[in-house]
């Protein structure tokens, strides 16, 4: 995956079903930094892209307001998942699938220089969980909290 990113200009080449989960894999499989090239990527096809041609969403399509087809999402999912990514991945917020409703949290930052710090908060029915990192220096520095009543474990 990494070599067919690489070989087509650290490009997103893939279709609508497979963006979804595109991010994940690279960041579960150690190539974060690829991963992290492609949100930053401003050329056609990109999310940077979407948001130059004045989309103020993620939209159904790369081509996202200069879309001949005038009948696209304005804010679609697919593409859009880059959102949750950006939330589990980088900010490390991640829902316990054995308690719904995030009765317990699962924190897994990945750091990444490029991005150089990241905030997230999610407001759940208990209280605000958020997830912060910065760097000093070349070392990240993490903070996290979460309300009263939910349980939390940092991830390895």
């Amino acid at each position: 995956l990494v070599e067919y990113i690489k070989r087509d200009g650290n490009a997103l080449t893939t279709g609508f079903v497979a963006t979804r989960y595109l991010m994940n894999v690279l960041a579960d499989t150690g190539h974060l930094d690829i991963a992290v090239d492609l949100l930053h990527r401003k050329e056609f096809p990109s999310w940077n892209y979407m948001l130059d041609t004045g989309a103020t969403n993620i939209t159904e399509s790369w081509f996202a307001m200069k879309d001949e087809d005038a009948s696209i999402s304005m804010s679609h999912f697919s593409l859009g998942a880059v959102v949750a990514w950006l939330f589990e991945y980088l900010g490390g917020i991640r829902v316990d699938d054995c308690a719904p409703g995030f009765e317990h949290v699962v924190f897994k930052p990945q750091f990444s220089e490029k991005v150089g710090n990241c905030k997230v908060s999610y407001k759940t029915p208990k209280g605000i969980i958020t997830s912060e990192w910065h760097y000093e220096g070349k070392k990240p520095v993490w903070s996290f909290s979460v309300p009263d009543g939910v349980t939390w474990e940092v991830a390895e």
